[in-house]
């Protein structure tokens, strides 16, 4: 019995060395050729490209209306006041002609601070968020602020063609000094994060146009009591192409486009703010 075991061994051995032997013959001759090596190599380094080339494109941000150009103050920063000939005011300004103009801009003369206009050239080619805020509003505003200050920290790795612009409800008392002193150790990035005030209408407007809210009664001395309904708590994303259009100077001109509105109590609505900005600075317009 012993001996036909060990016959019926050496069978099963031989059996499946000659099953194997041709696929083993044909591993070592491949394994040996350049190219199959070349083929193996451009197979690995091939299959991300076909995978991301099959993967369905991520849907485009809708565009739901055209924003016009405005003109504000930047109260996120201030600079040395000078005379006409370029000397420092050591005692601050005293009227807007003591706040030279920088890189073509406008200075504005505030509690003897000066301080710099905002327009359509700052945020030309950018894609931005716009918000509302208001210093004597803590309530409404904190939770805007907390939010606003959370996205700035999220998004720092955008880059410099997104930005964060916050309009004030209530521009008679948030002057641009008074928004300053707000700011101060709040640890804002003025680079990245802009606080506007300036005449009362054309905040008004701004706003009306960015958040669709109902035009305000002309005694009504701000926009917090609307606002605070619904609209305190919305975002909006807004980006920037340049057009063409034979009416101005050099034939173009940059059009702003309001691409969102979303709501800051909603964590899933922020993230998608950001994943819709994601899209539209990377060209999925």
């Amino acid at each position: 019995k012993t001996i036909m075991n060990e016959a019926d061994k050496n069978q099963n051995e031989i059996t499946n060395h000659n099953a194997s032997g041709p696929i083993q013959g044909m591993a070592y001759r491949l394994a040996g050729k350049w190219w199959f090596w070349i083929a193996i190599i451009g197979s690995i380094m091939a299959w991300p490209i076909i995978r991301a080339v099959r993967a369905p494109s991520p849907p485009k941000v809708q565009v739901l209306k055209e924003i016009q150009p405005f003109s504000l103050i930047d109260a996120s920063r201030h600079y040395p006041a000078g005379q006409a000939g370029g000397a420092n005011t050591q005692n601050g300004c005293d009227t807007d002609n003591d706040c030279r103009p920088l890189a073509g801009r406008k200075g504005y003369c505030f509690a003897r601070k000066c301080f710099l206009d905002f327009g359509p050239n700052e945020l030309a080619g950018k894609v931005w968020i716009a918000g509302s805020m208001c210093t004597s509003c803590p309530a409404g505003n904190k939770d805007v602020f907390a939010v606003l200050k959370d996205i700035q920290h999220r998004s720092r790795n955008l880059g410099a063609q997104f930005k964060i612009v916050s309009f004030t409800v209530a521009p008679e008392d948030d002057n641009p000094d008074v928004i300053a002193t707000y700011l101060k150790g709040k640890k804002i990035s003025p680079r990245l994060w802009t606080h506007l005030t300036g005449e009362r209408d054309v905040i008004r407007g701004v706003l009306r146009e960015i958040f669709d809210i109902p035009t305000p009664p002309e005694d009504q001395k701000e926009l917090g009591p609307i606002l605070r309904g619904t609209e305190t708590y919305k975002l909006a994303l807004i980006d920037s192409v340049l057009i063409e259009d034979p009416s101005v100077a050099d034939g173009h001109r940059w059009k702003f486009r309001l691409r969102g509105r979303y709501d800051i109590q909603d964590k899933e609505s922020v993230n998608q703010l950001l994943n819709d900005a994601s899209l539209v600075l990377g060209g999925h317009r």
